[in-house]
């Protein structure tokens, strides 16, 4: 008989760990000759990132040396895993090519690198499957960012999307939410999982008719009405009744 193989049945998952922090974020050149060039990366490190970018540390990213110097506009976070963070991280990058943003065109154009449409392609992507199950975060860091985002919101209705306005220059971006829950209660995971999804807060299943752009609405097909997700968002503790973000219960 011919020698049989050894080989491990032992599945990759049991050893699978949630990342404690990793974003995608938005650079903006502030290089008088390239003022509308912009650069979407990802890190677990935003400050530490950014550092590269400028050149102060090694490792930065080559094509963004000749843009210098550059700011952090904005980061996203929440994701449930590194390999998700990587996709959303792709599909900002390329929207004209996603097939997850198919319902909306996106034409590579001269304004397709700009901040403005950034944020823009950004605040559509929080409204499409599967990103729009995360309960991701976003933080922007300046004053022009704010602006970009509450222009993008004439778009469409966004009242379900949130942002953080972060004041604090010197850091960037930081890589834990601040304050801890005291609450020592104990729940079934699938226990609360059903709780969450009886509630009304981890949200309405239809699709918020959210484009990239004003023209992009007037094309863009009416919203779908998605199948009842598997899994909650986030919800509210049945003992302290604090708000909580399922992928944060998960890790």
């Amino acid at each position: 008989t011919a020698a049989s193989t050894s080989t491990s049945t032992t599945s990759t998952i049991l050893n699978h760990t949630y990342a404690p922090f990793y974003a995608c974020y938005l650079l903006k050149s502030y290089n008088p000759k390239r003022l509308n060039q912009t650069y979407i990366g990802s890190t677990p490190d935003p400050p530490r990132r950014w550092r590269q970018h400028m050149g102060e540390t090694v490792g930065g990213a080559f094509k963004t040396r000749l843009a210098r110097p550059w700011e952090m506009e904005a980061i996203v976070y929440g994701f449930p895993t590194k390999l998700q963070a990587l996709q959303f991280e792709w599909a900002w990058q390329n929207p004209h090519a996603s097939r997850l943003l198919h319902a909306v065109p996106f034409p590579r154009t001269a304004a397709s690198n700009r901040g403005q449409t950034r944020i823009q392609v950004l605040q559509y992507m929080l409204t499409v499957p599967p990103w729009r199950s995360f309960n991701l975060r976003v933080m922007l860091f300046s004053d022009l960012a704010r602006t970009w985002w509450d222009r993008a919101k004439l778009a469409g209705p966004t009242d379900h999307l949130s942002f953080f306005l972060c004041t604090s220059a010197s850091s960037h971006a930081s890589t834990s939410d601040a304050g801890t829950n005291p609450c020592t209660a104990l729940f079934h995971p699938s226990c609360l999982s059903a709780h969450f999804l009886s509630s009304t807060s981890s949200g309405p299943n239809r699709r918020p008719p959210v484009s990239a752009a004003a023209a992009a609405i007037r094309t863009a097909a009416p919203p779908a009405v998605l199948a009842p997700p598997l899994l909650p968002t986030h919800g509210n503790c049945p003992a302290c009744d604090a708000e909580l973000h399922w992928t944060d219960l998960v890790r």
